[in-house]
């Protein structure tokens, strides 16, 4: 075989082993993505180790702003990073932590923003060579779903819980309030 034959063959298994689009630089980029995720599996990468890392450097930290009579008397600093490693110490402990919001439905507000963009598309296609008087019911209902997921993701406050004083009797035992008409 020539020396340009067995150019050419050489070219032709290159060409089969390499995609045309991968480049050098692809190639790296994939080298890299897959060694982070094998660094991740083994343990030797990952969210956990750099939140112990985080947290070790913020209590270093929160030593050095202790020894400052400035910093600490005078500023929320230490306390608002004392904060901040009780909450990254509880995520590491998988502790659930209480926002004080109950969560979104997010359920709810895909279903009602599809009933959103049908009901103003409607509105749009009815209008659309001048307004028409009949589509202001569409109008009204995309309009009404606007305000739902504005209710659905706005104050989510959970009420206060009720102690056992506040909570009615449910055995039917005396009470403070009048007795209940039969």
């Amino acid at each position: 075989m020539s020396h340009q034959g067995r150019l050419a063959c050489d070219a032709v298994v290159a060409a089969s082993i390499y995609p045309p689009d991968m480049t050098p630089e692809s190639m790296v980029q994939a080298a890299v993505a897959t060694i982070t995720s094998l660094g991740t599996v083994a343990g030797v990468a990952g969210r956990r180790r750099r939140l112990r890392g985080e947290i070790k450097e913020n209590l270093v930290l929160i030593g050095d702003l202790e020894k400052s009579e400035v910093l600490r008397e005078h500023t929320p600093v230490v306390g608002w990073l004392q904060g901040k490693v009780m909450l990254d110490v509880a995520k590491l402990a998988n502790v659930k932590l209480d926002t004080g919001k109950t969560p979104i439905a997010w359920g709810s507000v895909a279903s009602t923003a599809i009933l959103l963009v049908v009901f103003g598309g409607w509105t749009y296609w009815i209008d659309r060579d001048g307004y028409v008087w009949y589509s202001v019911f569409p109008g009204i209902v995309a309009f009404l779903m606007f305000i739902a997921i504005l209710g659905l993701t706005t104050n989510r406050q959970k009420p206060p819980e009720r102690t056992a004083e506040e909570a009615p009797d449910a055995d039917g035992g005396e009470s403070d309030g009048p007795p209940a008409s039969v």
